[in-house]
């Protein structure tokens, strides 16, 4: 897992968050962009116990994030299209 500190801190307030499957799903966007998900959301809603064995070599940000108990703390978002690559995989022919 390709993994690289962030500099920009995110706060709950700037992350959106969708239900998928019954699950909150946290994500937001960097200042290029690029779209980023809240790595536990994902693996969670998917049933996927192990997050870092899962996420192989996606590239992973650690972002500062408010957790439940309201403590900002490092937590792993991986990029939209290596979420997406790890979810559909492509076969060549």
């Amino acid at each position: 897992m390709a993994t690289e500190d962030m500099t920009v801190a995110a706060t709950p307030q700037e992350f959106q968050v969708h239900s998928f499957c019954g699950t909150q799903i946290r994500h937001f966007r960097d200042p290029s962009g690029e779209r980023w998900f809240h790595l536990g959301d994902i693996c969670n809603a998917l049933g996927i116990q192990n997050s870092r064995n899962w996420a192989g070599k996606a590239t992973v940000q650690k972002v500062d994030a408010r957790n439940a108990r309201n403590e900002n703390r490092p937590t792993n978002f991986v990029l939209a299209n290596d979420l997406y690559s790890r979810i559909i995989p492509t076969s060549r022919v």
